[in-house]
């Protein structure tokens, strides 16, 4: 009497990799849906190799595993967020510097002049280092010059007043700066001293943003130097 059909196996062993089907990444229900239904569908004739059971169990702990650490990554990334949220949250007030090419000018509430800080950031020694503060228009206000200094941030005070003795009014004026190294003069990059109205968070970063005044939302890794 012969047999006939009975080893044939709707699954092939080997035939196609328990992670991939037609090219589509599998979940861990899938893959434990396949695993069982190869199980049923094997050919009692013809059973899986024990070697290559084995390797596919290894493959399901080791998919339940990744998906164990992406989920510990996420909540971590969330905590270290929020922790971070909340530190941010004491800068609120204060003033920062921010590499930029704009500052403001500020007056008190009396109306009185605070005047606008910026400062210059030099990457090596300077014999001179000359400052130029301009208006909407691109105008220079004013020129302010800083003694030799090492590399470094060396820091800058306008009193708001222009070239003439005249009050400017509040606004964003456009800084830039130049310095004297070794014989040569050459542009440098400035900062602005901004204040911090409020923080955020992002949704889908869980990065915190610092929303400073004229300025939009900024990265706290912007922050050069926080003053007071």
């Amino acid at each position: 009497m012969t047999i006939s059909g009975v080893d044939s196996n709707p699954v092939s062993q080997g035939e196609q990799p328990m992670n991939k089907v037609a090219g589509k990444a599998l979940s861990q229900d899938d893959f434990m849906k396949l695993f069982l239904a190869q199980m049923k569908t094997q050919s009692p004739l013809k059973p899986f190799d024990s070697g290559e059971m084995m390797q596919q169990m290894s493959q399901l702990t080791s998919l339940s595993a990744t998906q164990e650490l992406e989920k510990s990554i996420k909540m971590m990334n969330a905590n270290l967020g929020r922790s971070q949220m909340v530190q941010a949250t004491q800068l609120i007030g204060k003033k920062v510097a921010i590499a930029s090419d704009k500052s403001p000018l500020t007056y008190d509430a009396d109306g009185k002049v605070e005047g606008l800080d910026g400062s210059v950031i030099l990457p090596s020694s300077a014999s001179e280092v000359t400052v130029e503060i301009k208006d909407s228009s691109n105008k220079v206000v004013k020129t302010i010059k800083l003694p030799a200094s090492n590399s470094g941030i060396q820091d800058f005070h306008w009193d708001g007043l222009d070239e003439n003795g005249k009050a400017m009014p509040a606004d964003f004026y456009n800084i830039s700066a130049k310095a004297v190294t070794n014989g040569e003069s050459q542009e440098v990059y400035t900062a602005g001293i901004f204040k911090i109205n409020s923080v955020t968070m992002s949704r889908q970063t869980s990065q915190v943003i610092l929303n400073v005044d004229g300025m939009g939302g900024m990265d706290v890794g912007d922050i050069i130097k926080i003053l007071s």
